[in-house]
Order: structure tokens, then C-alpha cells, then sequence
């Protein structure tokens, strides 16, 4: 089944490209392909991935001949690229790892020529999760939760097979599990909470959290402890809810595909967000209400400086937001001090 996220405000980043299906998008019958798993068994750059299915035990649909299968495969790179080895692999349990397993697979063949040209249009995944699919004309690339396809439209008698870059993650529930799981966090995290927006991390979004680590905070002598120190009354709210942006939902390769239109209001603040020098980049900036004004646009800096975002890191995808890592902080908390 599919389903399209809604943009339900005016701040929303991006622009959903939406189109129409293209005619050509039902694949081709014949007879000489090979079965999806000769496709993969026999390919050595797949050979992680049908281990995995094995171990899974999900490889036997691999000669399912009756309704076909469409699998984002990842190859031996893109597993290498997420820390995974042949000999990790084999330790990941076979729950754990079939859900993984399953989150890469939808049912019937979706040849690319079939997919919306769309940002972020969401599929119902084997383990009955979302992912999101995203190409345009701008970029006709296709992309799968922000990852690249390496290879589209590999044809099989019985499905489709569209090689990744990287492995996908299934989402957790919630924008707070991911930051609760990863200890480079735990500063955000600390804020979140004594400026009271941890909560807002659970409701159901679309949310986008740019979050600065814990090195980007201890770039501006700041801890754990001395964000636990501050006293919420003597900031404004902003210190930490500048990070959030609800409701906006996108990967950073969106930004290539439909540059941004703000600056967008985050509370008592505007973010503005564009593209980077390359082109493809995302880079954000906290600026004051009149920050157009004579006075304000000869500064440099304004709450923080220009903050960027890597086109290679697409973000980590919760089923109520995602999450991008910054490496410096954009809203500097002494900057909104109220005096």
C-alpha cells in the first residue's frame, strides 16, 4: 500500500514534486531473465546480502513466481560502509536481522520508470514500515530514504532488483528513541529536557531534528553538566528549540532536488536554510526576526554562523521524523540570553 506524507503547514522545506506515473512504468516480460535469487546468488557484490536473507530466512521468496518482489539490495560496499562485516553479520540475531532484511523488500515489481516523480513518497515495506522514494527532473537519480541508487531496474523473472549505496535502517518508533540510542547526543538531549521540547519528540510529526553533537557543544565549553546548570528563565526558548523544525519532513539530497524557499519561522526565530558552495549541500543559519533590517544585515553572525550539512549523510530516519547531524552549533544559547 502506498502512502504520500503530508506537508501540513507553510514552513514545510521543501516543495513535493509531485507527477504522474510514467507510462512506461510496467516492466517487461520475458522469458530469458534470470530468477532473483541466480540474479543474486551468482553475483559476488551481492554476497553479504544473500547471506543475510539466508540467515534471515527470508531468501525463499527469491522464487516466488506469482505477484514478484522488488529488493533494494545493498552491495559488499555499502555494508562494509555501515560497519558491517561477514563476521558481525553472523552475529546479529535472526529476528533482528529479518526485519532489516524485510525493510529493503516491497511486494510486486516497482521498475523506476514506476515510481512517482515525487520527494519522499512513502511504500509500505515486507516488515510493514516505510520507506520513501524520491527522483524529479531536476534529479533523475532515484533515491531510497535519501540513499543513492547505485543501479537501477536489474530485472528478474519474478521482481526487480535496485542497487544501494548504503544499508537501510528500519526506523525506530520516535525522533527521541534515535537520540536516546546514540551517546554523541546526550548534550541535545540534556537540553531538550530542561527547556522542556523532549516530549515534543514523541508526538506523531512529520519533525526534523539538526542536531549538534556532543563535540559541537564542548566546541563552546559546553557539557552535560553545564547545560543541566542553565536556568531555562534566564534564556529564551529558542537555546534548544531552534533544533527542531515540526512539521517539515526531508533528506538532504531533497535539497538538491527543490532547494529551499524560507527563511521559516521556529518560534521567536527564523532559520534560514540553502544550498551549500557545491550546490548540493545544506547549510543553516539562526537569524533574529529583523535580521533584513540595515542594522542587522551588516553582521556576520547573528545567533550562530553557517552550520553545514552533508549531501552524504541523508539523515537517520525515525517513523515520525529524521535526524541530521551537525558538527558546530548554529544557535549559540548565550546569544538569546535574556538580559
Amino acid at each position: 500500500m502506498r502512502s504520500s506524507i503530508k506537508y501540513t503547514a507553510a514552513i514545510t522545506l521543501l516543495l513535493i514534486m509531485t507527477g504522474c506515473i510514467k507510462e512506461d512504468g510496467i516492466p517487461p516480460k520475458d522469458s530469458n531473465y534470470s530468477s532473483l535469487r541466480n540474479l543474486i546468488a551468482n553475483n559476488f557484490s551481492f554476497s553479504l546480502w544473500y547471506e543475510a536473507m539466508q540467515q534471515a530466512g527470508v531468501d525463499t521468496i527469491l522464487d516466488n513466481s506469482s505477484n514478484g518482489y522488488t529488493l533494494f539490495v545493498p552491495d559488499n560496499n555499502a555494508f562494509a560502509k555501515s560497519g558491517i562485516s561477514r563476521d558481525s553479520l553472523r552475529r546479529i540475531s535472526a529476528a533482528e536481522l529479518k526485519k532489516m532484511v524485510q525493510y529493503h523488500i516491497m511486494t510486486g515489481t516497482t521498475i523506476s520508470a514506476g515510481i512517482p516523480q515525487a520527494l519522499n513518497y512513502g511504500y509500505t515495506a515486507l516488515n510493514s514500515q516505510l520507506l520513501y522514494t524520491s527522483t524529479n527532473q531536476v534529479d533523475t537519480a532515484l533515491y531510497i530514504n535519501g540513499v543513492a541508487v547505485l543501479q537501477k531496474d536489474i530485472m528478474a523473472k519474478n521482481g526487480v532488483i535496485h542497487a544501494l549505496g548504503q544499508v537501510l535502517t528500519p526506523p525506530p518508533p520516535t525522533v527521541q528513541d534515535l537520540l536516546t540510542a546514540d551517546p554523541n547526543y546526550s548534550c541535545l538531549v540534556a537540553g531538550f529536557r530542561k527547556f522542556g521540547i523532549w516530549d515534543e519528540l514523541r508526538k506523531p510529526g512529520p519533525m526534523v531534528v539538526l542536531a549538534p553533537t556532543n563535540d559541537a557543544f564542548a566546541a563552546h565549553n559546553l557539557d552535560e553538566a553545564a547545560i543541566e546548570a542553565m536556568n531555562p528563565a534566564e534564556y529564551r526558548k529558542a537555546a534548544f528549540s531552534a533544533y527542531l523544525m515540526d512539521p517539515v519532513f526531508f533528506f538532504i539530497p531533497n535539497v538538491f532536488m527543490a532547494p529551499p524557499a524560507g527563511p521559516f519561522i521556529q518560534g521567536d526565530i527564523y532559520l534560514l536554510l540553502e544550498r551549500g558552495s557545491n550546490g548540493s549541500d545544506l547549510r543553516v543559519k539562526a537569524v533574529p526576526w529583523n535580521y533584513r533590517s540595515v542594522e542587522m544585515q551588516n553582521r556576520s553572525i547573528f545567533y550562530g554562523d553557517w552550520v553545514n550539512f552533508p549531501f552524504t549523510s541523508p539523515g537517520k530516519l525515525a517513523a515520525n521524523g529524521i535526524v541530521h547531524q551537525a558538527m558546530d552549533l548554529y544557535m549559540i544559547p548565550d546569544s538569546v540570553r535574556i538580559k
